[in-house]
Formats: C-alpha cells, structure tokens, sequence
C-alpha cells in the first residue's frame, strides 16, 4: 500500500516537472536572449517573477520527494508571495504598481534604517563603536544620509508609501487570492514561524495510551497528512502564475504573438494554450488517482 502511494506521488510530481519544463522553454525562453523597450519593464519583471517561481515550484517538489514536507510549504508560501506581485504587476494600468514593486526595497531599506538609529542609543559604547567602525564613519549620520537618499528615489516614483506593500494589501482585491491567503498563506504561516503545533508534527506516537508529548520517536522524513495539500498549493500558485501573464499577452500585448504581424514575435498562442491543457490534465490525473 504504502509503495503505491509513493508511486503515484511520484507520477504526479514527475508531471509537474514536465510542466515546469514547457512554461520554462515556451514562456521564459531559458537559455535564449531577451531584448525589450523600455516600457516594459513591467513584462521584465513579471517574467523574473516567473523564473523564480519555477525555480522555487522545482525545488519544492524536490523537496516532497525527500518527504521534507514542512519544509516544502515553506517554498509554497514564497511562491504565493510571487504570484501576488505577479497578478499586481499584469494588472498595472499607468505605471504605478510597477513603481510600487520597484520601491519595496528602497522601503525596507528605509525601515531597517530607522530601527538601527532607534537601537542605537540603548547599545553599550563599545557596541556602538563597533558598528561606527563597520560603517567607515558614524553610522547614525551615514544611515540618515542614506534615508534621506531613499527618500528622494521614491519621491521620483511618485510613491507615497513608506510602508512595504503588506501580502493582505495584494491579496484583499481578487476573490481566488483572498482565499488563498487565509488558507494557504496564513496556514503556511505557522510553518515558517515554527509554531508549536508544526513542530510537534516531527514527533510519532510509539504508545497508543500515550500522547506524542510523553512517548514518541522523531521522524524527519515522514508528514503524509500535508504532502498532498502542499502539492496542491505549488501547483494552485504556478498555474495561477502563469494565467495571469498568458492572458494578459492574450489579451492586450497581441503584438508579441507570432501571428500579430510580427515575424520574429517571440511566443506561439497554440503553444501557450497547450500548457493550459497539461494543467487541466494534471488536475485530472490527480483526481483520477485519488479515486479507489
């Protein structure tokens, strides 16, 4: 029984992996130049989005061959983080989500200044020398310059906000992302932040009249109640992923299909409709594998 089980979690993984392939060759292009305009970056930044989405997709399924499950949901939660700022950017009307994701950085860059000048004073002197030395100066004045530099980027974005974006924020607007927020994200959640009912599941139960907490072995290899969810929601946040950049090229960037005038225009719409077809039959070999 339990052979079987890993052999058809297998077949579903390796089905995946394929999948990862196509979008990899006939989205990304992996391996092939890419040359645009200027005004878009947003499809600049979407794409590398992508790439780490495949990137991060890949490694969790390596990760739930090795049965490291937990640790898989932690790369799921990063691809829900991706696909956020994926749909964010695909849905831009005049430019100002993309300067809201090129501003994150410059934003939390910001923040971590202004806590270290808050920290500062409460640190013993030798301390502070320390950090002083680090910074080739006094490191309150070198951060303030550095605020004050921030400032002035954001100020050319037109970016108001000197919070960063919150996931809720991305995510409160779109139905399917809402739901996905407050089961995969914040369930996910727990698993980053090693919550004790998470780490509770490395321990089995060696007695039946006793609880995991007083008899028990460790077991790191073994979460069979999550493997399943946790493929589901790699696989849920790369097909939304892809959707979302596949209809807006669909849709409104005809132009860069090769059968809108442009000889040389880099993607095929039969083949990115292809990919479509291999999610749907995934999702039916899942079912169709669940089945007794």
């Amino acid at each position: 029984m339990e052979k079987c089980l890993d052999d058809t979690r297998a077949t579903l993984t390796s089905m995946l992996r394929e999948l990862l392939d196509d979008i990899s060759t006939t989205l990304l292009k992996i391996g092939k130049p890419i040359i645009v305009v200027d005004d878009y970056r947003w499809f600049v930044e979407s794409l590398s989005l992508m790439a780490k989405q495949v990137s991060l997709c890949r490694a969790c399924m390596t990760l739930l061959d090795e049965n490291a499950v937990q640790e898989a949901y932690l790369l799921v939660r990063s691809q829900f983080n991706n696909l956020l700022w994926i749909k964010y950017l695909v849905n831009d009307i005049d430019g100002t989500h993309l300067n809201e994701f090129i501003a994150q950085p410059i934003i939390n860059q910001i923040f971590k200044d202004q806590k270290l000048i808050e920290m500062l004073p409460q640190l013993d002197e030798k301390f502070r020398k320390s950090i002083d030395d680090l910074c080739n100066g006094d490191a309150k004045s070198l951060m303030r310059q550095r605020i004050e530099d921030c400032e002035k980027e954001l100020n050319k974005l037109g970016v108001h906000e000197r919070k960063p974006k919150s996931i809720f924020k991305l995510a409160e607007k779109d139905e399917d992302l809402y739901r996905m927020y407050i089961t995969l994200y914040m369930d996910g959640s727990k698993f980053e932040h090693s919550e004790i009912s998470t780490v509770a599941r490395y321990r089995n139960e060696i007695l039946p009249e006793y609880s995991n907490k007083v008899a028990f072995k460790f077991e790191l290899d073994r979460d069979e109640t999550l493997w399943d969810r946790v493929l589901m929601y790699s696989r849920m946040c790369l097909f939304h992923s892809y959707e979302a950049i596949k209809t807006k090229i669909l849709c409104s960037e005809r132009h860069l299909l090769d059968d809108g005038g442009f000889p040389k225009a880099p993607y095929c719409e039969e083949a990115l409709k292809a990919i479509d077809m291999k999610f749907f039959c995934f999702q039916k070999a899942i079912e169709e594998l669940k089945t007794p």
